[in-house]
């Protein structure tokens, strides 16, 4: 069966991995979440990854008519992120039920073909509640038009999904549906159970450090000498407050920070340092703090391409104008310096 992820907490959607460095990214949820599912799709591929307690403990992978699991799933997700872009999202998942996920693709059926003459879908979870059921009832309307399945864990009902919707909703809402459905077309159950693996252990992700992360040291060459950097970084930090201001002022966001690692995000194919992965550059509070060595030009011109993409999202590019116009000639010495001069569409480079 295709594992079914359990989507009611999403804590990121809809990335491209075009913009990330893929080891790196499941290497950050690895350490900063306790368990969760980071789903990868492309047109070509499909693949999840569930990690708990900062391990890999399952994943699975399908292109065509090929299905692998574990360490063969992870290397195959991690070659063809090089060569396709995939649409990521990553779902918190509770740690009690990490491993039921995880097992789902090697579920065994229990009962087959059970029609609704012979049972209804409440009496038939009364009984899997009764029996401890680690696994899910799959229902159907004979006609197909309506499914959908329901998961257990130790006779609990944890999960509930409809094939007809794209959107999560809640056990009450999934059971109803089916309920109401099959009363009065009819329909077929089938039960499945989900054995615990006897084998649990962590499966090993390669690449971590590895390419194509590789091409960061190019991307951040050297620091030029501290005494260029003394005076940058408060005018960066002076820019960036300007720009949160703002935010604020005109109720656009409450939450800048947001802004800034969705602007780093984009920006991080050309300003490797700023990947919000990878941790080596911050602000907050006013203050940005380096982890990395990072050329004084390279720095700038990152910075003001994500204020321009920032206030430019909102619509504030009108507004925002005047400021740093007045921040471009306070700090214009400074910016000569480095080889940035203002322009209409952005800080560029003199050539």
């Amino acid at each position: 069966m295709r594992p079914v992820i359990p989507d009611e907490k999403p804590i990121l959607k809809g990335l491209q991995s075009y913009y990330l460095h893929l080891p790196k990214f499941i290497e950050h949820h690895r350490n900063e979440v306790a368990a969760c599912a980071i789903h990868l799709k492309s047109a070509a591929s499909e693949g999840v990854l569930y990690l708990d307690s900062g391990e890999c403990v399952g994943a699975f992978c399908r292109s065509g008519s090929t299905t692998l699991q574990d360490e063969p799933a992870v290397a195959s997700l991690l070659d063809a992120a090089g060569r396709q872009n995939f649409q990521i999202s990553v779902y918190e998942i509770d740690p009690a039920l990490v491993h039921l996920w995880a097992n789902s693709i090697n579920a065994r059926l229990l009962h087959r073909d059970l029609t609704s003459d012979i049972t209804d879908l409440d009496r038939l979870i009364a009984k899997m509640a009764k029996e401890r059921l680690t696994g899910f009832i799959e229902a159907a309307t004979h006609d197909g038009a309506i499914s959908g399945i329901l998961f257990f864990h130790a006779g609990d009902i944890v999960h509930g999904a409809l094939s007809s919707s794209g959107t999560p909703q809640s056990i009450e809402a999934v059971r109803g549906r089916l309920n109401e459905a099959i009363k009065a077309k009819g329909g077929t159950f089938q039960v499945s159970t989900i054995p615990d693996r006897e084998d649990r252990r962590s499966i090993e992700i390669n690449g971590a450090s590895g390419a194509p992360g590789e091409n960061r040291a190019a991307a951040n060459p050297p620091r030029q000498a501290a005494k260029s950097e003394q005076s940058l970084i408060p005018a960066l930090e002076e820019l960036l407050r300007l720009a949160e201001s703002l935010c604020r002022e005109q109720r656009k966001s409450a939450d800048f920070g947001a802004l800034w690692r969705k602007a780093a995000l984009h920006a991080a194919d050309r300003y490797g340092f700023l990947d919000p992965f990878a941790k080596e550059f911050h602000y907050a509070e006013g203050k940005i703090r380096l982890e990395v060595p990072v050329e004084d030009r390279l720095l700038a011109s990152g910075v003001l391409e994500c204020v321009q993409a920032i206030i430019g999202s909102l619509g504030l590019t009108g507004r925002f104008k005047e400021k740093p116009a007045a921040w471009f000639a306070e700090h214009a010495a400074l910016l000569d310096a480095l080889g940035i001069r203002e322009a209409a569409g952005g800080p560029v480079f003199k050539s």
